[in-house]
């Protein structure tokens, strides 16, 4: 840069810009020969198995009849239905 800077100032850019490129070629750029890497498909994963709402609310059902709706409430059979699938699912 400083080189170029001076010899606009005398003159004499482009006799040195050239002679610049012949004493420090660019060397070409390396062109690769081997194939690209043909794309990886993505592994299958198995899905973990889900509690839905549906399960939960018939197991809650299930919870309500065995207890003849005498004792807890709707959100107490709720809850531990939702419980007790949750730790069926994780074991």
């Amino acid at each position: 840069m400083f080189i170029r800077a001076a010899a606009r100032s005398a003159g004499l850019a482009r006799t040195v810009v050239v002679r610049l490129k012949k004493e420090f070629p660019v060397p070409p750029r390396a062109v690769s020969t081997r194939k690209a890497p043909s794309p990886r498909k993505p592994k299958a994963i198995a899905a973990a198995p889900t509690v839905t709402p549906d399960d939960i609310s018939r197991r809650a059902y299930e919870i309500y009849e065995s207890h003849r709706g005498a004792e807890g409430s709707p959100l107490d059979d709720w809850l531990r239905a939702e419980r007790e699938l949750s730790d069926s699912v994780s074991a």
